[in-house]
């Protein structure tokens, strides 16, 4: 795949990293059922995730692929794995713990 922007690079290394720190970690879901991923966390932060879309910066709330902003969220993203919870997901990106559908983070694309 060829990366045509820093971010795209950034984004793609970030998650690298954050995927080789748990090979030596075991699985990142080893017994117990994941909670909601803490918004503190260094991925979470880098990826710019909110719980609540509605505390995002204004700077960060752009159109995407062809979408405003409002019609952003988890629930809507190709990187949260389908579940039957109609609250909560897992993100691809996020790998710690589960997001809220009704987040939202700077990696948002349109699910497809």
């Amino acid at each position: 795949m060829l990366l045509t922007s820093r971010r795209l690079f950034c984004l793609y290394l970030t998650f690298f990293l954050h995927r080789c720190t748990q090979c030596d970690q075991g699985s990142p879901q080893s017994t117990s059922e994941p909670g909601l991923i803490d918004e503190n966390d260094n991925i979470a932060k880098s990826l710019n995730y909110f719980h609540d879309k509605s505390r995002v910066p204004m700077n960060l709330q752009n159109d995407r692929g062809g979408i405003r902003f409002e019609g952003q969220n988890c629930a809507n993203c190709r990187f949260l794995v389908d579940s039957a919870d109609p609250n909560v997901g897992q993100c691809k990106l996020l790998m710690k713990g589960l997001v809220k559908k009704a987040g939202w983070c700077s990696s948002w694309n349109i699910k497809r």
